[in-house]
């Protein structure tokens, strides 16, 4: 028979708390309640004794924040996961919660609508987010990707960022080759070399890449 997940659960809210104790206690086939916290520090100390598979965590508590906590999960490699549960639906601190390690982030608004399939989700080794919030996670996301661009156009050299210059402008191999006076196939070359280091595939990749990072190539 396979073990019943088990869940611990820490807010400082007294009548959030009882809500929350009081909605997973009615999912006793699905999780498993064994303990409840009124602050970090004996949240964390829940933790380190039992356990439990999930920590659903109020970010904001006395001693020892949710963040705090999940942060000392990572380095102390216990195999917990954690899920914050917040009333913030503000992007700084949904990214410093994921920086921390979280697994999940629920609003409480959305909390008893989100609760199990977060915790299911969470614990089939996925990332949980309340939907409201899920845009921030589209533009961490579009950042990251921005980053990356950044990164791979310093690979180039000087005459390559030239080149994808001119090729974000919409010129031909012949027109740059003219201007740059030198051969086709040298731009030619520029272009299989850029490609290479870009590591871009594709008809129209390099044209489409170069317009969309015109940016970086300046």
């Amino acid at each position: 028979m396979a073990k019943t997940p088990t869940v611990v659960i820490a807010d400082d809210h007294p009548i959030f708390l009882l809500g929350l104790k009081s909605v997973l206690e009615k999912m006793t086939d699905e999780f498993d309640l064994i303990g409840v916290a009124e602050n970090g520090s004996q949240a964390w100390d829940l933790i380190k004794n039992k356990k439990p598979d999930i920590a659903l965590l109020d970010i904001e508590m006395p001693d020892m924040s949710g963040l705090d906590i999940c942060e000392k999960v990572r380095s102390e490699n216990l195999f917990t996961k954690v899920i914050a549960l917040t009333v913030h639906k503000d992007e700084d601190i949904f990214n410093q919660a994921l920086e921390a390690g979280v697994h999940g982030y629920i609003l409480k608004e959305n909390s008893i609508n989100d609760l199990s399939e977060g915790v299911k989700t969470v614990l089939s080794g996925n990332f949980f987010f309340s939907a409201s919030v899920s845009s921030f996670l589209l533009n961490r996301s579009a950042r990251n990707s921005s980053a990356d661009s950044e990164i791979k156009g310093r690979r180039l050299t000087k005459t390559e960022k030239y080149v994808m210059r001119m090729i974000a402008d919409g010129h031909t191999s012949n027109e740059i080759a003219k201007k740059m006076r030198i051969s086709v196939k040298t731009i030619n070359n520029h272009r299989a070399n850029i490609c290479k280091k870009l590591n871009l595939k594709g008809t129209n990749s390099l044209l489409v890449y170069a317009m969309k990072n015109k940016e970086n190539f300046v």
